[in-house]
């Protein structure tokens, strides 16, 4: 065989190998972008049916941040309208049951009668409704007084008809008027059941212990009784915040805070509202019937549980008397003094009371009536 058909043989055969390894390269490309496009399908399929359950979980999740949300909110309610104070203004929101509505604003509410009042108490909506800031007691749903036993034409002189106070085991109709008076005339026999109240404050003994939220200098916080170990504490009882008198006591006894502290001791104030409407007072300038910020604690009470045992709490209104009381350093009660709502308490008098105290018990002398200190003791 000549050497130039050994030539083209070999040539023919190179072109062939060449084909095969081509044919070959693109059947594995092939391949690959088939198994590539079969892997992205099944991440489809799969992302198709986690995708749901995504979806299912964070709505279940939603919604049980939602329901333990909602159990700490209070619903609306209806009764609400018939009080004087909301009378004319307030209606459900159509939206929320944990919602209210202020007709003559148009503004959406949070359903808490905390909230409400305070709302009542807004110049702006004052201004609105042509009405006056309403200062009379709390009505509770549970109490036999009926709505329209009101006095619509003055709701600031808001007269209650009948309240009732057990006496020596026999029941009697007692008439109230509002704006921090409570009359005690006009007794009639009636039929009632009263809510039994346990005073533990017992003057000698051990101060009655207690743990709250309060607001400190427009702060929340907890306070509690053991808190103020080592020194004498005030622990000063008001009926409500945004009312007539009760401004008056806490400004005085604000003003003087710095005399209590020379005597080593504090003074915390407490009533039964919220630490919600506590803060709104605070923030309230007192030419607006606000305190401005006091220099002492505001304790909340909503549950009744301090007022009740240091035995101050009247529920016939759902709030406490004027009452004060004196803990000395070791947590024992020295002194309690309740007056009833018409009357504010002197300032000058209780702390008068606490340098006898401290000076009977640094000096063991006694102190006659009327002692002042640098005044003669009885040895």
């Amino acid at each position: 065989m000549s050497s130039s058909n050994v030539g083209l043989i070999d040539d023919d055969s190179g072109k062939q190998n060449s084909q095969v390894e081509s044919e070959i390269q693109t059947a594995d490309n092939a391949d690959v972008e088939a198994q590539k496009q079969s892997a992205d399908e099944d991440d489809i399929a799969i992302e198709e049916v986690l995708t749901p359950l995504r979806i299912k979980q964070e709505s279940a999740a939603n919604r049980t941040h939602m329901m333990k949300r909602k159990r700490g909110l209070q619903k609306y309610r209806a009764d609400w309208e018939k009080l004087s104070e909301f009378r004319g203004w307030l209606q459900p929101e159509p939206k929320s049951c944990y919602k209210a509505r202020c007709e003559a604003c148009d503004k959406s509410l949070v359903a808490d009668i905390t909230v409400l009042r305070n709302h009542s108490q807004a110049k702006k909506h004052v201004m609105k409704t042509g009405g006056t800031v309403y200062e009379g007691p709390i009505v509770r749903s549970k109490s036999k007084i009926k709505p329209d036993e009101y006095d619509e034409d003055s709701p600031d002189d808001l007269q209650m008809k009948s309240l009732s106070i057990k006496d020596n085991d026999e029941d009697y109709e007692v008439g109230i008027q509002s704006n921090d008076y409570h009359s005690s005339s006009n007794y009639e026999k009636i039929d009632q059941k009263h809510e039994e109240i346990q005073c533990k404050a017992i003057v000698s003994k051990s101060a009655p212990f207690w743990k709250a939220t309060a607001v400190v200098n427009g702060h929340v916080t907890e306070l509690k009784l053991s808190d103020y170990s080592g020194r004498y504490l005030v622990l000063f009882f008001y009926p409500q915040d945004f009312s007539r008198i009760c401004p008056s006591e806490l400004i005085a006894l604000s003003d003087r805070v710095s005399e209590f502290r020379a005597l080593n001791t504090e003074v915390v104030a407490c009533s039964v509202d919220s630490y919600l409407s506590h803060q709104a007072w605070s923030r309230t300038l007192r030419s607006d019937g606000g305190i401005a910020i006091p220099k002492m604690p505001l304790l909340s009470d909503p549950t009744h549980v301090i007022s009740k045992s240091y035995g101050c709490y009247l529920p016939e209104l759902g709030h406490s008397l004027r009452a004060h009381y004196i803990i000395d350093m070791r947590g024992i009660l020295r002194h309690i003094t309740i007056n009833d709502l018409p009357v504010g308490r002197n300032i000058g008098e209780i702390l008068r009371l606490l340098e006898a105290f401290q000076y009977t018990d640094e000096t063991e002398t006694l102190c006659p009536a009327d002692w002042k200190p640098g005044e003669p003791t009885l040895s």
